[in-house]
C-alpha cells in the first residue's frame, strides 16, 4: 500500500534503523561521552560561552566549535570515538552562547570572536600538547575567522599556535545563491593563511567546489590541503551508526586522521602572517556577504539557456532534456536523504496532474544515488514523474545547484525563465498562475494557448 506523504517521510528517515541498526544506536546513546570537566570563555563583545571537555589529559586538543547539540544521530558516536582513541576535545556552541536560532545563515554570519576566546584558553591550558580545529559544513567560516583573529591579534609570534584546522566537507560560500546563481567564497578565504586540511567527501555535493578552494588559499600563501573520503555523502560522520560501511569506516579514520594532520599542519611553513591591529584596535576580519532574499521562485535574468542533459532512469531508460522540447518543463534536482526534497513531491504530482502532458512536464534529477536506492524509495512513495540519476554530480555543476531541492522552470523556448533553491508548495495558486502564463507563450512556430486550454482540469 501507497503512504501519504508524511507517513512516508517519517518511514524514510527511520529506514536506516531497521535490521538491527535501531538497537546499536539505543546501546550507543546509553554510553555517552560525558564531560569531565565544564569552563566558560567570554569575548570582546560581551558573549559568554559554555565549554565542555571530553576525554581530558589527551595528547592532541582538538577545539571543536559546532551547533550539534542533540542534532544527528550519529553525533554522539562521533565524540565517544575521538575520545577513546585518546584525544581531549573541546566542545563549545557559539550559537548557543549568542542565543541564536540553529540555522545555515547564522551559522555563516558568525564573526569567530568566540572561536578565538577559544584558541586563546587553549593557549593557556594546552602545555606541550599539539592544538588543532575542527570545522564541518558552515561552521568551517566561524572557525577560519576565530584563527584570523587570533592570529592578527598576536601576530607570528603568539604563545603556542594552533597547528592549523581540519574542515570536514566545508561549505565556505556566502550566503546560498538563488539556484543557477554561481556562488561566490566567503572574503575570509582570500585572507586566510593558517594551514588548513579539507575532508572531502567523494560523493559530496560541493566536491566541484574544492579546485577553486585551495586555489584561493594556495594565492594567499596558506599551505592548504585536501584529504577525499571515498563512497561516502556529506554529513557522513553524524549519519544513523552503522547505516552505510562506507560511512562507517570513514568515520572510523577520523582519529587517524586528526594525529595525521595535527603533525602535517605544525611542520608546514607558514606566511608571516597578517600584521597585527593598533594597540586598542579590533581585528580587522572581512565581513560576510550581507544576506538578500533568495527564498521562493525567482526569475531569471535574461532567461539563460537551459543546459542540456541526457541522463538514465533508475531503471535504465534514457531521457533528454530535450525530449520536452515545446513544452513547458520543471527541472527538480533532489535527493532522497533531503527531507524538504521528499515534503514537496506530492505537491509536484498533484502539479504533474493539473496539466495536459503536451504542454508541460516534470523532470527530476536525482543527486549521485544508486538505482537501487531510487527504486526502493519509489516502491513507499509515489513519484508520478521520471527520476533521473546524476551520477557523478556533473549535471548538477552544469546547473549551478548548491542546494537541495533546487528547482527551475523552462519555458517552451528551452529558456530558464523561473528558479528556487527551497522546497515549495507548487500546486499553490500563485505558482500556478505564473505556470499558466508560461504555457499560454507560444512554442516556436505555433500559436498562442488560449487560457485553460493546457490544463487537465481545474
Amino acid at each position: 500500500m501507497r503512504q501519504t506523504a508524511s507517513q512516508a517521510l517519517v518511514w524514510y528517515l527511520r529506514r536506516l534503523r531497521q535490521g538491527g541498526l535501531l538497537l546499536l544506536a539505543l546501546l550507543a546513546a546509553s554510553c555517552p561521552a560525558a564531560a569531565v570537566e565544564t569552563f566558560e570563555v567570554a569575548d570582546g563583545d560581551g558573549n559568554t560561552a559554555s565549554v565542555e571537555v571530553l576525554g581530558s589529559g589527551g595528547d592532541l586538543l582538538v577545539l571543536w566549535p559546532n551547533a550539534l547539540s542533540g542534532g544527528p544521530p550519529g553525533v554522539e558516536r562521533t565524540r565517544r570515538r575521538l575520545v577513546q582513541a585518546g584525544l581531549e576535545l573541546w566542545l563549545m556552541d557559539p550559537l548557543e552562547a549568542r542565543f541564536l536560532p540553529r540555522s545555515n545563515e547564522q551559522i555563516r554570519t558568525l564573526p569567530g570572536t568566540l572561536v578565538e576566546a577559544l584558541i586563546a584558553a587553549a593557549a593557556d591550558r594546552a602545555g606541550q600538547r599539539p592544538v588543532l580545529l575542527l570545522g564541518h559544513g558552515r561552521m568551517a567560516l566561524p572557525v577560519l575567522r576565530g584563527l584570523r583573529r587570533w592570529e592578527q591579534a598576536r601576530g607570528p609570534a603568539a604563545a603556542a599556535p594552533p597547528a592549523g584546522a581540519v574542515l570536514l566537507y566545508p561549505n565556505l560560500f556566502g550566503q546560498t545563491p538563488a539556484a543557477g546563481d554561481e556562488p561566490a567564497l566567503d572574503p575570509i578565504v582570500g585572507v586566510t593563511e593558517t594551514p588548513l586540511l579539507i575532508v572531502q567527501p567523494e560523493l559530496g555535493a560541493l566536491r566541484w567546489a574544492l579546485r577553486p578552494v585551495l586555489a584561493t588559499l594556495w594565492a594567499n600563501g596558506a599551505a592548504a590541503h585536501a584529504l577525499l573520503a571515498p563512497g561516502v555523502r556529506d554529513w557522513f560522520l553524524f549519519h544513523e551508526p552503522g547505516a552505510d560501511p562506507a560511512e562507517e569506516a570513514a568515520a572510523a579514520r577520523l582519529p587517524v586522521q586528526l594525529r595525521m594532520a595535527a603533525r602535517l599542519l605544525a611542520a608546514a611553513p607558514r606566511p608571516d602572517g597578517p600584521e597585527p591591529a593598533p594597540a586598542g584596535a579590533a581585528p580587522m576580519i572581512p565581513a560576510p556577504p550581507p544576506r538578500t532574499d533568495v527564498s521562493g521562485l525567482r526569475e531569471r535574468p535574461g532567461r539563460p539557456a537551459a543546459p542540456d542533459f541526457a541522463l538514465t532512469d533508475a531503471r535504465g531508460r534514457r531521457h533528454a532534456l530535450t525530449d520536452s522540447a515545446g513544452a513547458v518543463t520543471l527541472v527538480n534536482f533532489w535527493a532522497s536523504w533531503c527531507p524538504p526534497c521528499v515534503e514537496e513531491i506530492p505537491s509536484m504530482n498533484r502539479l504533474a496532474a493539473h496539466y495536459d502532458p503536451s504542454n508541460f512536464g516534470i523532470v527530476s534529477v536525482n543527486f549521485r544515488e544508486p538505482p537501487a536506492t531510487i527504486l526502493d524509495f519509489m516502491e513507499r512513495v509515489d513519484v508520478d514523474f521520471p527520476v533521473l540519476i546524476d551520477a557523478d554530480g556533473a549535471v548538477a555543476r552544469d546547473w549551478r545547484v548548491l542546494a537541495f531541492p533546487s528547482s527551475f522552470l523552462v519555458d517552451r523556448r528551452g529558456r530558464v525563465r523561473w528558479s528556487v533553491n527551497s522546497a515549495i508548495p507548487w500546486d499553490e495558486p500563485a505558482v500556478l498562475a505564473l505556470i499558466d502564463q508560461l504555457v499560454a507563450e507560444p512554442a516556436p512556430g505555433t500559436a498562442p494557448i488560449a487560457a485553460g486550454d493546457a490544463t487537465r482540469h481545474r
